[in-house]
């Protein structure tokens, strides 16, 4: 029996159609279906230590509320310690950058003037004066945003709530939706289709134990480092270093940007420590950190990195700038593998 390359064509396309239309309803339904993807979120990430606990021999019964005594011990110290200061130290800095800016455009100005023309200064003041202008209207913005999440208050304790239930179920019966998701695909099919969910598993697992450790290191040596000095709103300054870290080659030099302006309000020799310690952050974490967290194993090509991080920041903003890299290498892995099933030599059954 020959199945042609034209068949096989079709039918990956009929699959790819069904999956389009699997997220445009996805799309449309969000609202509901938000906690149930939050709760698959929290089933996956246990799992791997589901599965160690009741390896030693501790019951699904136990480990489960171990676990999400553990959850709740986070969301306390996030909410109700982490968040308050964050908040705290960002209002703090919306009311402080009006004179940022100023202090900024004072030495900008003192240093065109000693160059043979001021023009450069003339217009970066023109700049800076539309910036601090327009600050009120973005603050209002915030604020206006801040008041909206206020009001949403109680469907993100729904979800709150909604979400650690339904991981719960999930989670005790993940073997069972396991086997019932392998059953859907032709038996014939089945050791393909277990090899390449498990790149893909393995791609996602890299990304989230691997790159946002990473992210976490770097913004607690980052706020350490920030404090020391004596520059002010280290927290804020050092998760923005953090997030930062999650974006190759353009996140660490922007999140950089504003702890330098800042230090320019101070002083030259502090603006001096301040890009010094950057610079040597960033050469910790390519050198020691990442290398020994996770090495390289994403595997994609700097300029296709590059490509993938600007079209992603472009067409989702930094959420898409960050997690553009992990999606891009898990469709580039089901991109070979279709075309090698698509294109392959016509075989014999």
């Amino acid at each position: 029996m020959h199945i042609t390359a034209k068949r096989k064509f079709w039918r990956y396309a009929l699959a790819i159609a069904f999956l389009l239309a699997a997220l445009i309803l996805l799309v449309k339904v969000w609202p509901i279906i938000s906690p149930f993807l939050v709760a698959v979120l929290l089933a996956y990430l246990f799992s791997p230590s589901l599965k160690k606990m009741t390896d030693l021999g501790i019951p699904v019964g136990v480990s489960l509320p171990v676990l999400y005594f553990y959850l709740f011990v986070a969301l306390y110290f996030i909410l109700v310690i982490t968040v308050p200061i964050i908040l705290e130290q960002l209002r703090n800095l919306f009311a402080y950058l009006p004179e940022v800016f100023k202090s900024v455009s004072s030495f900008l100005d003192s240093f065109g003037q000693q160059g043979a023309s001021g023009s450069i200064s003339f217009d970066f003041q023109k700049v800076i004066d539309g910036i601090v202008s327009g600050m009120d209207e973005r603050i209002a913005a915030y604020s206006a945003k801040i008041a909206d999440l206020v009001f949403s208050l109680p469907q993100l304790l729904l979800y709150t709530v909604l979400a650690p239930i339904l991981s719960y179920y999930f989670l005790r019966d993940r073997e069972n939706i396991k086997n019932r998701i392998i059953s859907l695909v032709s038996p014939q099919a089945r050791p393909e289709f277990l090899r390449i969910a498990g790149e893909v598993n393995h791609l996602v697992r890299e990304f989230i134990s691997g790159y946002l450790v990473i992210a976490l290191v770097v913004a607690v040596i980052a706020t350490l480092f920030y404090w020391l000095v004596g520059i002010d709103y280290p927290v804020v300054l050092g998760i923005l270093m953090g997030i930062g870290d999650l974006i190759p080659y353009f996140g660490p030099i922007i999140a950089a940007i504003p702890a330098v302006l800042l230090a320019v309000t101070f002083s030259p020799g502090k603006t001096v420590i301040i890009i010094i310690g950057i610079l040597l952050l960033q050469q910790l974490d390519s050198s020691v950190i990442t290398p020994r967290i996770i090495g390289d194993r994403i595997g994609l090509h700097p300029v296709t990195t590059i490509f993938v991080v600007m079209a992603g920041g472009y067409l989702w903003g930094i959420p898409g700038a960050i997690f553009a890299i992990p999606l891009a290498a898990v469709l580039i892995l089901i991109f070979k593998y279709l075309s090698a099933r698509v294109f392959a030599p016509e075989q014999e059954a």
